[in-house]
């Protein structure tokens, strides 16, 4: 999404929980260093936009529902 924390922040408020797990490429990170490294705008550019959802085998339908409909509430349907 465009304005990751507005949104994060909307869902957080609608009681959608979000995460970012990859702020920056791996290519960048502290880790990989080492390794040599072209430039990787796409992944520069998903690594801003990229939120995750709550994802696991337990949620029910009806809850699949509310995250669904807050985040279309949010980022439109487009």
């Amino acid at each position: 999404v465009p304005d990751r924390e507005k949104v994060q922040a909307e869902l957080k408020a609608k009681g959608v929980p979000t995460a970012v797990y990859y702020p920056i490429p791996l290519s960048v990170q502290k880790g990989y260093a080492m390794f040599p490294s072209a430039p990787i705008p796409v992944a520069e550019k998903i690594c801003k936009t990229v939120i995750a959802l709550p994802m696991h085998p337990y949620l029910d339908a009806e809850t699949q529902d509310r995250i669904i409909a807050a985040v279309l509430d949010c980022v439109g349907r487009d």
